[in-house]
């Protein structure tokens, strides 16, 4: 509960005790600047009262989760004297589910929707991570899964820690259902569309004294406390604030009974969380990313000024916070919140009035059909029919009634009648043995059914199941379960991932102070980030937290140790298929040897990587420079493979010319010997004679 804050009590840090308190003058101030008035309060509260009647089921759900599962007809026979069973069934079942979500925890993971955020991602991932750790933030999830199961809904509430002292300033912690009140027309799981949230929660008076401290007149006034150890200034300005505090009781149409607990001294104090219409104008990037413009911040007036934005004007819903001690309001602020710091793991809702119940509302009557059948079976093994003559027994030391008390006795005495009418069979006892076999029979069925119902398998609660003997089949009927469970544990996981965002949100506030730096890893590779810096070439915001796109989700792999030994497990097989290949081994011993129990496990993998020259997962820098190596190796393995096919082709070039030049070289000594062949022949004599002869 958000009882003290120091950021939204604006003023009241280091106000004096003694100073005094005007209610009327903060009333009217409050109200001035949009705070929720005492009739507002009245309307909700009423409003809240005509809410459907499911805490009562949820209640009662609990209570047969506990063991408490006696029905007035049980306790009226046990009364009598009868004997009545609880065998409780759900507990079993319920603690299935629970174990199942242990088992398959898995962590919050962010990422960026845009690679120069990357940065950011991995700074914010390293706080989330710390928060998870120090908040305990699984088992409070974990508890909230508990109440999903078991009541319907769950509730858990991520805020700040108002003691200074805290060694961690974040807080995630189970609220129960019965302090939580929403608006009952909101339709989504989240409550995105819910007007308002209430928290009602008692606390005693002296702490309130020590917690706000500029109040303590009124709560001396409610506690009834004397006026000693108060100074004489105090004391003066108590009596008006006492007057006052007394005129705003009167005028309150709830009843004191409702919010003061004048034996414990005890008051309720009233958290409301309500949404607020405002107008506002929208400043639209180029990107299509929508700010609220603010005409102080200097960069949204430079980007109007320069044309690189657009102005529409429209509406927003401003998250605001009231705090009411009883009637009287001493918080009333707008706070910088999304959503509401309660966030809810709903199991079911109810399709007609949309609300909560769980998966023990159909486990119930079984149950209380097998605590009846075992309860009537006990009863049948012990009881008998007693026919007895009238003369049956002495009647100087027993009568009918001392039989029919004695005879349940295994060292039952009865003193019979020896002049009885029938002799030994003045008494006769019989009993039913077909009876208690046919109520055995339902019994069991009723069993069944406790399980059936949510879907829950024997086999998945380490019960032999006839007929299954291979792991492919008892895979396959634990599967079955988790599929039937699975709209119940796809609400919860939708739940888990709303605590991660509250996370994320209040470390978005804390992580926007200028050129903070952010380490990430360990060792040398080990790396600094420094957030919302400026870029000294370009003068551009680099690494802007509260501009950045990160998105929260819940990691694929669980965090457990039954996870970890499945996956070494797969990991051995993978080695095992993959041989002597050296590519797989890079990868996959490294992760074999983080997946083992051995001391600095971490450390001999990374050596491992290191050696391999496989990069970290999840460290982007490394990622980054295995990806550049990479392309540099490809760009080497390039530019060899084109000098290479350059040179074969001046080869080729070369060849060619040779083979031009050779066969231009026997062309030329071809004609070489055909004009030496002409030459010879025009000077040949016998050539002249055949000639001169011809011409004769």
């Amino acid at each position: 509960m958000q009882l003290v804050n120091l950021p939204m009590r604006e003023g009241s840090a280091g106000r004096p005790p003694d100073q005094r308190v005007d209610l009327f003058n903060m009333e009217k101030m409050q109200v001035q600047s949009g705070a929720m008035s005492h009739t507002d309060l009245e309307d909700l509260l009423r409003d809240l009262e005509w809410e459907p009647q499911w805490r009562r089921e949820a209640d009662t759900n609990c209570a047969y989760y506990d063991g408490y599962q006696k029905t007035p007809e049980q306790q009226r026979l046990e009364a009598e004297g009868q004997p009545v069973a609880v065998v409780n069934l759900i507990s079993r079942t319920v603690n299935v589910m629970l174990g199942n979500e242990a088992k398959a925890r898995t962590s919050w993971k962010l990422t960026a929707d845009q690679d120069e955020f990357g940065d950011v991602s991995d700074a914010m991932q390293v706080k989330l991570t710390e928060a998870q750790r120090e908040t305990y933030a699984d088992m409070s999830i974990s508890e909230a899964y508990a109440s999903q199961a078991k009541a319907g809904l769950g509730w858990i509430e991520v805020s700040r820690v108002a003691e200074l002292f805290s060694p961690f300033p974040y807080r995630c912690k189970p609220v129960h259902r019965n302090e939580i009140w929403w608006d009952w027309r909101a339709k989504e799981l989240d409550l995105s569309d819910a007007r308002y949230l209430v928290r009602k929660r008692w606390f005693d008076l002296d702490e309130l004294e020590v917690m706000m401290p500029e109040f303590r007149p009124l709560f001396r006034y409610y506690s009834g406390a004397s006026w000693k150890g108060m100074s004489f200034t105090e004391a003066l300005n108590s009596t008006e604030v006492m007057r006052q505090a007394d005129d705003v009781r009167r005028a309150f149409k709830i009843e004191s009974d409702e919010w003061l607990d004048t034996s414990r001294k005890r008051i309720k104090v009233f958290e409301v969380w309500y949404r607020v219409m405002r107008p506002c104008v929208a400043m639209i990037l180029p990107d299509g990313t929508v700010k609220e413009f603010k005409p102080t911040d200097p960069m949204h007036a430079e980007a109007v000024s320069r044309g690189m934005v657009k102005l529409q004007r429209t509406f927003k819903r401003t998250l605001r916070m009231a705090l009411f001690v009883g009637p009287h309001r001493v918080i009333d602020s707008v706070t910088e919140r999304k959503n509401w710091p309660y966030i809810p793991f709903w199991a079911f809702r109810d399709d007609q009035d949309r609300s909560p119940y769980s998966m023990v509302s159909g486990m119930r009557y079984p149950q209380d059909e097998y605590n009846a059948r075992r309860s009537r079976l006990m009863w049948l093994l012990q009881a008998a029919q007693v026919f007895a003559d009238n003369d049956a027994l002495d009647p100087t030391y027993n009568n009918l009634y001392d039989l029919a008390k004695e005879i349940m006795r295994p060292d039952a005495f009865v003193v019979t009648n020896k002049e009885a009418r029938n002799g030994k069979d003045s008494i006769r006892i019989q009993r039913n043995t077909q009876m208690p076999r046919e109520q055995s029979e339902v019994m069991m069925d009723a069993k069944n059914l406790v399980m059936e119902q949510p879907g829950v398998s024997a086999t998945m609660m380490g019960d032999k199941t006839p007929g299954v003997t291979s792991g492919l089949a008892f895979n396959s009927l634990v599967t079955q379960s988790n599929i039937a469970i699975g709209d119940h544990d796809d609400n919860y996981r939708f739940g888990r991932r709303l605590v991660g965002e509250a996370l994320a949100e209040l470390i978005v506030e804390d992580m926007s102070r200028p050129n903070m730096q952010v380490k990430i890893g360990s060792g040398r590779r080990g790396r600094v980030v420094v957030l919302n810096t400026m870029d000294q070439q370009t003068g551009m915001p680099v690494n802007m937290v509260k501009a950045a796109p990160i998105k929260v989700a819940l990691d694929e792999a669980p965090n457990t140790q039954a996870y970890k030994m499945q996956q070494q497990v797969q990991i051995g097989t993978a080695l095992q298929a993959a041989g002597n290949d050296p590519i797989a081994r890079a990868v996959l011993m490294p992760a074999f040897i983080e997946s083992t129990d051995i001391q600095g496990r971490e450390e001999y993998a990374k050596w491992m990587r290191q050696q391999y020259g496989v990069p970290q997962p999840g460290d982007r820098q490394e990622q980054e420079q295995a990806d550049m190596q990479r392309a540099q190796q490809q760009q080497k393995q390039a530019q060899l493979q084109d000098e290479a096919a350059q040179a074969e082709l001046a080869d080729k070039q070369a060849s060619a010319m040779q083979k031009q030049t050779a066969a231009q070289l026997n062309q030329a000594r071809v004609l070489e010997i055909q004009t030496r062949a002409a030459e010879v022949a025009a000077n040949d004599p016998v050539d002249d004679a055949i000639a001169e002869a011809r011409q004769n």
